[in-house]
């Protein structure tokens, strides 16, 4: 059984939102991960996976063949744009994490692992703000209920303890970014609140998230959690290199 990443990784590329651009992927993560010489990749969620569809399998192939050239591999949470029940249908290995390829283990909710003494939280999950645009539970980019947050699962999070890193896809209630208007819908504070109460209870040094394809980086108020929310796919500060255990950011793109 592979590790997730070989070793006891001291450098990772974390990477925001892919959307199944494998163009990003050959542009500028490949080339990113190459040049800091990282151990291993991070995704922060809306990876991209559609294996119901032509372009989905060729994106996971394509992937996972150069991956396997760089002898990388690349850890993701759940986005909203993710296909929830092929997901699901996935068995989970003995370590918790799930098989997508063998270059691409999904960390499900709640699950907990780790490297160089960091304890690392998964919580993906996000409100598809345009669902009114995609079908409910197609596997060709729809949308699906599980693609949220629950309570349960939020418990779930909480209940293994502290943690060094929480790894989202949606930011906190307490570090969402400006939206046009300043309203937010109340299914997308349902999700943000979830975090937020993972990150109150399990008190990270550092929570990494994407979603909003915008960069932030900012404090949680009364707490010492850093946030740096990612970009996305195209778009600059799409993704940065954090190094362990001291979990310093080294390359923050501009």
């Amino acid at each position: 059984m592979p590790s997730p990443v070989p070793g006891d990784p001291t450098r990772l590329l974390v990477a925001g939102d892919t959307h199944g651009n494998h163009m990003h992927w050959k542009h500028a993560l490949l080339p990113a991960a190459r040049e800091h010489r990282v151990d291993g990749i991070v995704q922060l969620g809306d990876f991209g996976y559609w294996p119901l569809t032509g372009e989905g399998l060729n994106y996971l192939a394509w992937l996972s063949a150069e991956l396997d050239d760089d002898d990388l591999r690349t850890v993701f949470v759940d986005g909203n744009h993710e296909d929830h029940k092929a997901l699901r249908d996935l068995p989970t290995r003995p370590d918790g994490f799930v098989e997508v390829t063998d270059r691409i283990p999904w960390a499900p909710r709640g699950h907990r692992w780790t490297w160089q003494g960091v304890r690392f939280l998964a919580l993906g999950g996000a409100f598809s703000i345009a669902r009114q645009y995609r079908k409910l539970d197609s596997g060709r980019w729809g949308w699906f209920k599980e693609e949220v947050i629950t309570a349960e699962e939020a418990q779930r999070a909480i209940a293994g303890g502290p943690a060094d890193v929480l790894l989202a896809h949606d930011a906190p209630a307490g570090a969402l970014p400006m939206v046009a208007g300043g309203r937010y819908d109340p299914y997308t504070l349902q999700s943000a609140r979830h975090v937020q109460e993972a990150a109150a209870a399990t008190k990270p040094k550092l929570l990494l998230h994407g979603h909003w394809h915008k960069f932030q980086h900012v404090r949680l108020s009364g707490q010492e959690t850093e946030v740096i929310g990612l970009s996305y796919d195209g778009a600059r500060k799409s993704w940065l290199v954090l190094n362990l255990p001291g979990l310093e950011v080294t390359h923050e793109p501009d």
